[in-house]
């Protein structure tokens, strides 16, 4: 019997599968909806994202944003996944955003929400701490 941590760890695999071949519509069918995003700022942006296609051009913006930087992949650095029940499930990433050349972008922290809608997990919320990494490579030097 697979146990809900191991549901997790199946289902972020195939998330992380799908952002490295940057689709963002296939990205967007991982999430349930409405979403929240909670990204670290200033101030701490709220995102409340209702449907799949408004999803999908954020996700696109963000898509160009890393192939902008070279991302290639993404490596787990750290993960700790907490079974609230069998249906929700909360799982902390410490992920390494890495280059073809395997050497690290940035490094970024994302708490996910995973649900069970329709027989499959499903990404409800995240909280993350990615968008300081994200403008300080953006701003001029």
């Amino acid at each position: 019997m697979t146990t809900e941590t191991e549901r997790a760890q199946d289902f972020l695999d195939d998330y992380r599968s799908v952002f490295e071949q940057f689709d963002a519509d296939a990205v967007a069918e991982r999430f349930a909806y409405p979403c929240l995003i909670v990204g670290d700022g200033d101030p701490v942006d709220l995102r409340a994202v209702g449907s799949h296609a408004e999803w999908v051009e954020q996700l696109k913006m963000l898509m160009d944003i890393y192939k902008g930087f070279g991302v290639r992949t993404a490596a787990v650095l750290d993960s700790n996944a907490m079974s609230v029940t069998p249906r929700v499930i909360q799982v902390a990433i410490h992920w390494s955003l890495r280059d073809a050349d395997d050497r690290e972008v940035y490094d970024f922290h994302a708490v996910y929400t995973l649900v069970e809608r329709e027989g499959a997990l499903r990404i409800a919320a995240i909280a993350h701490d990615e968008l300081p990494q994200i403008m300080a490579l953006l701003s001029p030097q």
